[in-house]
């Protein structure tokens, strides 16, 4: 009978990844029993609490932030018949509107980035800039996931759930990606 030291020895290569899937859980949790969000008549967020503190401005910010930047991609760069005001963006092609909410900023993913690097083993100096690049690369990215759901969702209208459910994993997939940078190239 193998002893624990043993099983946890044979299996040491995974130690890295259940180090992430930990961080993970913990920081996907802790935001999520953090905040409370309050819902308007239609069941769209409106009130974002931390304790007692409403961050309302600060998730409003990023959302209208995002809406204008998938606006100039959608708009500007790919030249899609669309208007945008705050966090709406209004296809004319297909007379629907889509509202862009807090779930859709990538500040929660962000968050949950941050954590990983942050508790996960390496040099505070590498952090200090690894941290801030990923920030930005995520965002980026979130505004490039939102610019091809707004894409499909003027094409193929039926396929926005779809999209958008996916898009999620993968964006998880890309944060996963980094870590898997930090953990080979820069941490070692």
């Amino acid at each position: 009978m193998e002893t624990i030291k043993n099983i946890i020895k044979k299996f040491s290569y995974l130690k890295g990844v259940i180090y992430f899937v930990v961080i993970l859980l913990a920081a996907h949790y802790l935001w999520k029993f953090s905040f409370i969000e309050g819902k308007d008549l239609r069941g769209l967020p409106q009130i974002f609490l931390w304790r007692s503190f409403d961050l309302s401005f600060i998730f409003n910010t990023a959302v209208d932030a995002l809406a204008s930047q998938v606006y100039y991609i959608t708009h500007d760069v790919f030249n899609m018949d669309i208007v945008a005001f705050k966090n709406s963006i209004y296809v004319k092609e297909i007379s629907s509107l889509i509202k862009i909410v807090w779930s859709c900023s990538g500040l929660k993913q962000m968050f949950v980035f941050f954590c990983i690097i942050a508790f996960y083993p390496g040099a505070e100096k590498h952090k200090l800039w690894f941290i801030p690049v990923g920030l930005l690369l995520i965002w980026f990215l979130n505004v490039l996931r939102i610019s091809a759901i707004v894409g499909v969702f003027a094409h193929f209208p039926d396929q926005f759930d779809f999209v958008h459910e996916m898009s999620k994993y993968i964006f998880y997939f890309v944060i996963f990606m980094f870590w898997v940078f930090w953990e080979e190239k820069i941490r070692k």
